[in-house]
């Protein structure tokens, strides 16, 4: 549980990047299988997801958390 208390919010905001790119990931992996890789789904649907789990996640403070959020 100590551990727990070690990470910081800038290391969650991370963390919650991340988790966002891959659940992305995972999602146009089952689109393409069903073959909707040239849909409105994959160039619509995917980057609002990500865009509102980013949004969602904490305020970056740094200029690296800035960074990634904006490349995101």
């Amino acid at each position: 549980m100590s551990a727990l208390k070690r990470i910081t919010q800038s290391q969650w905001a991370i963390i919650a990047i991340v988790a966002a790119i891959a659940f992305v990931k995972l999602l146009y992996d089952q689109l393409y299988s069903y073959k909707l890789n040239e849909s409105a789904a994959l160039f619509v649907g995917i980057p609002a997801l990500l865009a509102i789990i980013i949004a969602l996640a904490p305020p970056a403070k740094t200029l690296v958390g800035v960074t990634i959020k904006g490349i995101s």
